[in-house]
């Protein structure tokens, strides 16, 4: 039987992270182990996280070094096979976990699985916000670290994030796990909520800049591979 590992990085979470944690802590197939790592927080997270260790969740700190190297650092102390990952604002339905294990289980060649997410607006999001503010379909597949279990051999293989990237970092990786012939499976399955807030709208225009170097990152390898 393979374990599994969840991997929670965090930075100021505080508003989210006890829903976050019960979201895991509710899975119809439990993990072996949880793992926070806090990426340098500076509001109440850290006595949050004081209080989720006495329950027997890993906790760590490091200094703020962005979500890439806050996934590294989970990665590196994990024990589990298998692999998950958990934005500390978002959440996953119960059987997130055992669907996607199923799927590794029936399909040895494949090295992870994705799955769908649908959106919701956070309760305290501002009515203005929310009237500007888009949902996604909940038929899109969530290309998201969130929404993925991962062998954990496959970063052996890809190599792990790229801290370099404060956003972007998963998308980086895809590439380079596509350019390595990794082979992905994509369910149609609702298994992961994405709450939409003030702080994740206003990352927008940072992604657009990360993803823009990505892609260049990765015409210029494809360019020296070619040579």
């Amino acid at each position: 039987m393979k374990s599994i590992s969840v991997i929670i990085p965090v930075f100021n979470g505080a508003r989210y992270i006890r829903e976050t944690v019960q979201s895991v802590l509710e899975q119809s197939l439990k993990p072996d182990e949880i793992i926070i790592v806090d990426d340098g927080s500076t509001d109440e997270t850290p006595k949050i996280l004081a209080n989720l260790a006495k329950t027997g969740i890993i906790t760590i700190r490091q200094n703020n070094m962005g979500p890439g190297s806050a996934r590294n650092r989970g990665i590196e102390a994990s024990t589990g096979s298998l692999i998950a990952f958990l934005d500390a604002d978002d959440l996953w339905l119960p059987e997130k976990l055992a669907e996607q294990k199923r799927i590794l289980s029936e399909r040895p060649e494949i090295a992870y699985v994705l799955c769908c997410l649908e959106e919701f607006y956070s309760a305290e999001l501002a009515k203005q916000l929310v009237n500007r503010t888009i949902l996604r379909p909940d038929t899109q597949t969530g290309v998201l670290p969130t929404t993925a279990l991962f062998r954990k051999s496959v970063f052996q293989e890809v190599g792990l994030f790229n801290p370099v990237w404060r956003t972007g970092e998963f998308m980086d990786w895809m590439m380079r796990a596509n350019e390595a012939g990794i082979t992905s499976y994509k369910m149609e399955q609702v298994l992961v909520q994405r709450r939409v807030h003030d702080q994740n709208l206003g990352r927008s225009a940072a992604v657009r800049g990360d993803y823009h170097r990505i892609l260049k990152a990765a015409l210029d390898r494809k360019r020296r591979s070619n040579m």
